[in-house]
Formats: C-alpha cells, sequence, structure tokens
C-alpha cells in the first residue's frame, strides 16, 4: 500500500482532484453525485499519470539518493505491473469522466497527461524552463470543473484562479531546485540555479511569491471570498507567505531555509483553494 501510494503520488493527485472540484465548484456546480464523479476522476487520471512518471523517469531516479528508492527506479515494481497500474487509473478515470459529462471533460482531462508525461517529460532533461511548461498540467484540471458546472473559459473569475493555479507551481518547483539542486546536478537535470546560479533563482522565487501574494489579495475584486472572514484570514497568510519569502533574498540561500518556504508555499496554496471552495459553498457564484 506505501509503494501504491508513492506511485501515484498521492498528495499531488489529491490537489489535482481537489482543484477539478474547486472549478466545478466556483462555476456554480454543487451538485454532490457530480462534485465525487470529477473527484474521482481526476484523482484517478493524476494518479495514471504519476505512474507513468514513475516509469519514465526511473533512471535519473536511481542517480538521485532522494528519489532512488521509489518502487520503479528501486525494482521492487516492474515497468510491466506499474503500467499494469497505469492502465487501470487511465481506464477508471476514463470511466468516471465519460459517463453522462461533456465530452471535453475527458479532452481536458487527456491534456493533462499529454502537457506532463508528454511535454514536460521530453522537455525536463534538456532544459531549465520545462516547468512552465509541465505547470499547465495543474491548470486543466481547474479547467475541467469550471466547464462541467456550465462555466466558460473566457469568465474573469476563472482566469484569475487558472493564473494562481498555474503561477504557485513556478517558485514551488525553483524552491525545491534550491533544496535539492546537488542532486538534480548529479543526475544531470538542468536547474535554474545552473542558468542564473542561487542567489539570483531565491530573488526570482521571492519575486514570484510576491506576484502570488499579490493576486490572491485581489481575488475579492473578481467577486470571490465574499466572507469577511475568510478575506482577513487570506490577508494574514499572505503577509507570513510573503514574510516566510525574505531570506530567499539573502545572498547565499541556505537550502533549510528554501525548503522551509516550500513547505509553507505548499500549505498556502492548499488553504487559498479551502478558502475559495468554502466560499462558493456559503455564497454561490451568480452569473
Amino acid at each position: 500500500m506505501a509503494d501504491l501510494l508513492v506511485l501515484v503520488k498521492i498528495k499531488i493527485s489529491l490537489l489535482a482532484a481537489l482543484m477539478s472540484v474547486l472549478g466545478l465548484l466556483l462555476a456554480g456546480g454543487h451538485s454532490v453525485p457530480v462534485v465525487i464523479q470529477i473527484f474521482a476522476g481526476f484523482l484517478f487520471f493524476s494518479g495514471g499519470a504519476s505512474v507513468v512518471n514513475h516509469i519514465q523517469d526511473r533512471d535519473l531516479d536511481r542517480r538521485m539518493a532522494r528519489t532512488r528508492s521509489r518502487p520503479v527506479s528501486s525494482g521492487r515494481w516492474s515497468v510491466t505491473s506499474a503500467m499494469v497500474l497505469a492502465l487501470f487509473c487511465f481506464l477508471g478515470g476514463t470511466a468516471l469522466l465519460g459517463n453522462g459529462l461533456a465530452p471535453s471533460i475527458l479532452v481536458l482531462a487527456c491534456g493533462s497527461v499529454v502537457a506532463y508525461n508528454g511535454l514536460y517529460a521530453w522537455l525536463r532533461p534538456r532544459t531549465w524552463a520545462a516547468t512552465f511548461v509541465g505547470a499547465l498540467s495543474g491548470v486543466f484540471p481547474l479547467a475541467a470543473g469550471w466547464y462541467a458546472g456550465g462555466g466558460s473559459l473566457a469568465e474573469p473569475i476563472f482566469l484569475a484562479v487558472a493564473a494562481l493555479a498555474y503561477g504557485w507551481q513556478i517558485p514551488h518547483f525553483w524552491l525545491l531546485s534550491l533544496g535539492f539542486g546537488h542532486e538534480y546536478g548529479a543526475a544531470g537535470l538542468p536547474t535554474p540555479a545552473t542558468r542564473f546560479g542561487r542567489e539570483q533563482v531565491g530573488r526570482i522565487a521571492f519575486s514570484w511569491i510576491l506576484g502570488l501574494a499579490g493576486l490572491s489579495l485581489c481575488l475579492p475584486l473578481f467577486g470571490l471570498l465574499r466572507v469577511g472572514s475568510l478575506t482577513v484570514v487570506l490577508f494574514a497568510i499572505s503577509v507570513l507567505l510573503v514574510l516566510k519569502a525574505l531570506p530567499l533574498l539573502h545572498s547565499g540561500v541556505r537550502v533549510e531555509r528554501a525548503l522551509s518556504a516550500f513547505r509553507y508555499l505548499t500549505a498556502y496554496i492548499l488553504a487559498v483553494v479551502g478558502m475559495l471552495a468554502a466560499d462558493s459553498l456559503l455564497t454561490p457564484v451568480r452569473f
């Protein structure tokens, strides 16, 4: 069971599934059966994409201490067994998202897989900028949920939340690369630090985080977070996020400071997603 959870990257898959539900709720789709269907469908699809990524990265994973004990890279799971699991996940996701929902929902789910296992996986060993493409995979679940709820992908509300879903992933990876850059370098993977240097990466990551906090604070202008207490909480955690990221501006960014900011950024985006979902349930969006 532990290997299974690692293979499907359960934390990432749960976040993708939650983003799909967030899109559905923001668009006004509060039907419990559809919420469950969308959530489970993207949980399966993201899990399948994660298993495929383990297969794709097995040689790279063996070169890094942090990843060499993963199920496929360590040999505990054969490539064939992992492929069977991935196929099961994709078939389960297809059965869920293809049952009674618009065909576009399934197309968007497949688009997420193409962005992650296709474009990002191909670019990752070739360029430090691969994350800018890989981050698109996190927007597809949100778009699918929004579309399933009857929303238009041109709506300002969707575009604002999509920018948030895309934007947080960039500093998320850049902070991770500051924490484990030596392992990425040993594996032959290009990172932002190989292009700009650690100090410059720290400053760029801080700028992204500052912009992310600013975008989050603008969400009420798009008709979101209309519950006053949630707006106050958003302001407080956004200020804390910026304060947590301030050490990134110092020369010689320390590994523990980068990983601390990485963990807080992850908690921050989960909190924002939770608040947006709660706000949409308490005060449904009206078009």
